[in-house]
């Protein structure tokens, strides 16, 4: 019946409970019974109850027994360097699932093309203009793409901002950001160090 269903009918199904008006009318609602966000208010999840800031159990798997500060092997905390700004690689699409469908036309279409968004203190610094090309450059390679200037805080002085997704000849030089991204792996949960990365922002001139 599913196949047969309308939006409408979908939307009562999976969202039961929801009020879909305001959701409609606002484009977003509350979670029902959420009124009370707090969280831990009954407590936390250790034997008595409290939060612990000395913790035994992490200095017994091999960390501080405090909560420590490591500064970042790569990411550019001082501005200094051959590559003084931080990449953030986020996600910013719509339409594609990670880099899936990007190769679709009717998806990368009205996503447009890869862009880098800078604040417009370091567009400045680098005489970039919205809208025109530059490569995006570390040690691991050189991205091409779109400059995109902007006041959004999504990007504070310092940092840029290169989506993921974008890959193969969906990009100016068949390279995405991962291509630029570190490796390193992280010391809890073994995980990917991609956001600890420094790049360079440079003008295309030719």
């Amino acid at each position: 019946p599913e196949l047969f269903a309308s939006d409408d009918e979908l939307l009562a199904t999976c969202l039961d409970g929801f009020d879909l008006d305001e959701l409609k009318t606002r484009g977003w609602t509350r979670v029902p019974g959420t009124d009370d966000v707090r969280p831990f208010v009954d407590g936390y999840p250790f034997p008595d109850g409290r939060l612990p800031l000395a913790n035994a159990v992490l200095e017994r798997d091999g960390h501080g027994r405090f909560p420590i500060y490591t500064p970042p092997s790569e990411g550019a905390i001082d501005g200094g360097g051959r590559y003084p700004l931080s990449l953030m690689s986020a996600k910013f699409h719509q339409r594609f699932l990670n880099a899936s469908y990007s190769h679709l036309d009717g998806h990368v279409g009205p996503e447009g093309e890869l862009f880098c968004e800078l604040h417009p203190e370091d567009a400045a610094a680098r005489r970039i203009k919205d809208g025109d090309l530059v490569d995006v450059v570390n040690d691991r390679g050189r991205l091409r793409a779109v400059a995109r200037v902007s006041e959004s805080p999504r990007v504070r002085p310092g940092l840029v901002m290169v989506p993921f997704g974008w890959i193969g000849d969906r990009t100016r030089d068949g390279l995405g950001v991962n291509d630029l991204t570190n490796d390193t792996a992280t010391d809890w949960g073994g995980g990917v160090a991609f956001y600890d990365t420094s790049v360079e922002v440079e003008l295309v001139t030719v």
